[in-house]
Protein backbone atom coordinates (compact mmCIF):
# COMPACT_ATOMS: atom_id res chain seq x y z
CA UNK A 1 0.00 0.00 0.00
CA UNK A 2 1.46 3.33 -1.04
CA UNK A 3 1.82 6.36 1.17
CA UNK A 4 -1.02 8.13 -0.66
CA UNK A 5 -3.36 5.16 -0.13
CA UNK A 6 -2.45 4.94 3.56
CA UNK A 7 -2.91 8.67 3.98
CA UNK A 8 -6.25 8.57 2.15
CA UNK A 9 -7.45 5.70 4.34
CA UNK A 10 -6.37 7.52 7.52
CA UNK A 11 -8.19 10.68 6.42
CA UNK A 12 -11.30 8.66 5.59
CA UNK A 13 -11.29 7.00 9.03
CA UNK A 14 -10.78 10.38 10.72
CA UNK A 15 -13.73 11.87 8.84
CA UNK A 16 -15.94 8.94 9.88
CA UNK A 17 -14.87 9.30 13.53
CA UNK A 18 -15.44 13.07 13.53
CA UNK A 19 -18.83 12.62 11.88
CA UNK A 20 -19.84 10.04 14.49
CA UNK A 21 -18.70 12.24 17.38
CA UNK A 22 -20.44 15.25 15.86
CA UNK A 23 -23.72 13.39 15.57
CA UNK A 24 -23.35 12.19 19.19
CA UNK A 25 -22.81 15.77 20.30
CA UNK A 26 -25.99 16.86 18.50
CA UNK A 27 -27.99 14.07 20.13
CA UNK A 28 -26.53 14.89 23.56
CA UNK A 29 -27.45 18.56 23.07
CA UNK A 30 -31.01 17.58 22.16
CA UNK A 31 -31.30 15.37 25.23
CA UNK A 32 -29.89 18.10 27.49
CA UNK A 33 -32.44 20.51 26.05
CA UNK A 34 -35.22 18.00 26.80
CA UNK A 35 -33.90 17.60 30.33
CA UNK A 36 -33.96 21.36 30.93
CA UNK A 37 -37.48 21.60 29.48
CA UNK A 38 -38.74 18.88 31.83
CA UNK A 39 -36.98 20.43 34.83
CA UNK A 40 -38.69 23.76 34.10
CA UNK A 41 -42.03 21.98 33.86
CA UNK A 42 -41.36 20.29 37.22
CA UNK A 43 -40.54 23.66 38.76
CA UNK A 44 -43.76 25.09 37.34
CA UNK A 45 -45.77 22.19 38.79
CA UNK A 46 -44.21 22.75 42.21
CA UNK A 47 -45.23 26.40 41.99
CA UNK A 48 -48.74 25.35 40.99
CA UNK A 49 -48.97 23.01 44.00
CA UNK A 50 -47.76 25.76 46.32
CA UNK A 51 -50.24 28.26 44.94
CA UNK A 52 -53.07 25.72 45.15
CA UNK A 53 -52.25 24.90 48.78
CA UNK A 54 -52.00 28.58 49.67
CA UNK A 55 -55.37 29.37 48.09
CA UNK A 56 -57.04 26.35 49.69
CA UNK A 57 -55.68 27.19 53.14
CA UNK A 58 -56.79 30.82 52.79
CA UNK A 59 -60.25 29.65 51.76
CA UNK A 60 -61.50 26.55 53.49
CA UNK A 61 -58.46 25.47 55.46
CA UNK A 62 -58.13 21.82 54.42
CA UNK A 63 -56.53 19.93 51.60
CA UNK A 64 -56.72 16.28 50.63
CA UNK A 65 -54.10 14.36 48.70
CA UNK A 66 -56.69 13.77 45.98
CA UNK A 67 -56.74 17.54 45.36
CA UNK A 68 -53.14 17.49 44.11
CA UNK A 69 -52.59 13.84 43.13
CA UNK A 70 -52.61 14.58 39.39
CA UNK A 71 -49.85 17.18 39.80
CA UNK A 72 -47.81 14.82 41.98
CA UNK A 73 -48.14 12.04 39.40
CA UNK A 74 -47.02 14.40 36.62
CA UNK A 75 -43.96 15.45 38.66
CA UNK A 76 -43.05 11.79 39.29
CA UNK A 77 -43.40 11.01 35.58
CA UNK A 78 -41.20 13.97 34.58
CA UNK A 79 -38.55 13.13 37.21
CA UNK A 80 -38.33 9.55 35.92
CA UNK A 81 -38.06 10.89 32.38
CA UNK A 82 -35.22 13.24 33.42
CA UNK A 83 -33.39 10.37 35.14
CA UNK A 84 -33.68 8.22 32.01
CA UNK A 85 -32.44 11.02 29.74
CA UNK A 86 -29.51 11.79 32.07
CA UNK A 87 -28.48 8.12 32.04
CA UNK A 88 -28.57 8.13 28.23
CA UNK A 89 -26.44 11.28 28.11
CA UNK A 90 -23.91 9.78 30.53
CA UNK A 91 -23.76 6.60 28.46
CA UNK A 92 -23.26 8.55 25.21
CA UNK A 93 -20.53 10.63 26.87
CA UNK A 94 -18.97 7.38 28.13
CA UNK A 95 -19.53 8.28 31.78
CA UNK A 96 -20.53 5.97 34.61
CA UNK A 97 -22.51 6.51 37.78
CA UNK A 98 -21.65 4.93 41.13
CA UNK A 99 -24.51 2.67 42.26
CA UNK A 100 -23.89 3.65 45.88
CA UNK A 101 -23.33 7.42 46.03
CA UNK A 102 -24.51 8.35 42.49
CA UNK A 103 -21.27 10.22 41.69
CA UNK A 104 -20.54 10.58 37.96
CA UNK A 105 -17.07 9.87 36.58
CA UNK A 106 -15.25 8.62 33.49
CA UNK A 107 -15.72 5.03 32.33
CA UNK A 108 -12.16 3.81 32.98
CA UNK A 109 -12.51 4.18 36.78
CA UNK A 110 -12.87 0.88 38.70
CA UNK A 111 -13.44 2.35 42.16
CA UNK A 112 -15.60 5.32 43.00
CA UNK A 113 -13.40 8.32 43.87
CA UNK A 114 -15.99 9.50 46.42
CA UNK A 115 -17.14 6.43 48.38
CA UNK A 116 -14.41 3.95 47.36
CA UNK A 117 -16.84 1.20 46.33
CA UNK A 118 -15.97 -1.14 43.45
CA UNK A 119 -17.85 -0.16 40.30
CA UNK A 120 -19.42 -2.95 38.30
CA UNK A 121 -19.20 -2.73 34.53
CA UNK A 122 -22.50 -1.16 33.54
Amino acid sequence: MSFVEKFSEAVSESVKMISSKSSNMVEISKMNLSIRKREKEIESLFMEIGEFIYNQMRGRGNISIEDIQGLLNRIDYLKNDVDTLEKLVFKMQDFRTCDYCKEVFERDVSYCPICGKYIKNN
